[in-house]
């Protein structure tokens, strides 16, 4: 199983709808500090665990929904969608490929849901349980270049920030040996990581405030 797509819209700095493709092995997103990278990863973290920070509000709407800029209202829906590919039979869908998405609307509380297959009584702890899943596989700044990666796939931001050169080595080699089982999406400025990766999803931000997807390369 992997992570074949992420969509967005009102999420956030992500005001206009937004998709990003995946594949299985290693994939890199890659933009100026502050244009809303990290921000894919708080999207998985909200849609798994129906929070987008690891400090999270009691309202989750508050911290998601897009505020708004000097040139835009803000915006009261917020929609992340998840595509997971390839699930196995063990499973229990009719099909091998599953949305899995949030939404959230002003002073209301969000919901999970999935399709074609809707939530069923045992909700989201069942179906992450069923999926192999973790309740948030996204490691933040902080993350020992020792740490095992490990599930279907881990979203990696900006781990190796502050690595030194031997650090940042270990950490690519591991990258390489994950590929054969765990899908890896590295958020990242580093360079020696640009050219490891399979392919290059960049963000980037025109209007102050507003991210958008930037087409990058594919090897």
């Amino acid at each position: 199983m992997f992570l074949s797509a992420i969509e967005l819209q009102g999420f956030k700095c992500f005001a206009d709808p937004a998709h990003f493709d995946f594949a299985p092995g290693l994939t890199g997103i890659v933009g100026p500090p502050g244009c809303g990278k990290s921000t894919l990863a708080e999207a998985v973290r909200w849609v798994l665990a129906g929070h987008a920070s690891a400090a999270a509000v009691e309202d989750s709407w508050a911290e998601v929904l897009f505020a708004g800029t000097s040139r835009r209202r803000a915006l009261t829906e917020a929609v992340v969608t998840l595509t997971l590919s390839g699930l196995p039979a063990s499973c229990g869908f009719r099909n091998d490929t599953l949305r899995l998405g949030r939404q959230a609307r002003l002073r209301q509380p969000d919901q999970l849901f999935t399709d074609p297959d809707p939530l069923d009584s045992h909700g989201a702890a069942d179906l992450l349980h069923r999926l192999g899943l973790e309740a948030s596989p996204v490691r933040n700044r902080g993350r020992s270049p020792g740490d095992p990666l490990s599930g279907p796939f881990v979203i990696l931001d900006e781990c190796e920030a502050h690595y030194d050169e031997g650090e940042l080595a270990h950490y690519i080699r591991q990258l390489h040996e994950a590929r054969g089982s765990t899908q890896c999406i590295v958020i990242t400025n580093r360079r020696e990581i640009m050219t490891e990766v399979d392919v290059l999803h960049g963000v980037t931000m025109e209007e102050f405030g507003v991210s958008l997807p930037v087409k990058m390369r594919r090897k």
